[in-house]
């Protein structure tokens, strides 16, 4: 069983012409406007954590920072030596869209599968820890 930050069990075994940009523009503002849209899918990240904590803060900072807000973030501690469960159990104070996972350490197939059968989302996507992304990944 793994156990995530609020206590649920997961069980371990996603023409340069002036018009044109006015069209991408609106395209952008209607799409950002989506993203706040209570209908709009959920997509679940995962991020696999192991020895990383140089580089977690920036990770997570980077994906709460995204233009389509309807996430939820999965951080899956695998089982680091580091500062990193720590640091995951912090996150997931601060934002509640942030799951966190502690479970020994497996590899990172393992941590990703374990992020994938806690997944509530519509879609799955992945990031690496040691990684940041841009505002509209």
């Amino acid at each position: 069983m793994l156990e995530t930050e609020e206590n649920k069990h997961v069980d371990a075994d996603a023409t340069s012409d002036g018009a044109g940009a006015a069209d991408a523009t609106a395209e952008h503002t209607n799409a950002a406007d989506a993203t706040n849209d209570a209908n709009a899918p959920l997509i679940s990240v995962v991020v696999p954590v192991y020895k990383v904590e140089n580089y977690l803060d920036r990770c997570v900072e980077s994906l709460l920072a995204q233009t389509y807000q309807n996430l939820e973030i999965i951080l899956v501690d695998d089982g680091s030596p580091d500062s990193c469960p720590a640091l995951c159990d912090e996150w997931g104070k601060r934002d509640e869209r942030i799951v966190v996972i502690h479970k020994p350490n497996g590899g990172l197939s393992d941590a990703r599968n374990a992020g994938v059968l806690a997944a509530h989302g519509d879609y799955i996507g992945f990031v690496d820890s040691d990684d940041y992304v841009a505002p509209d990944m």
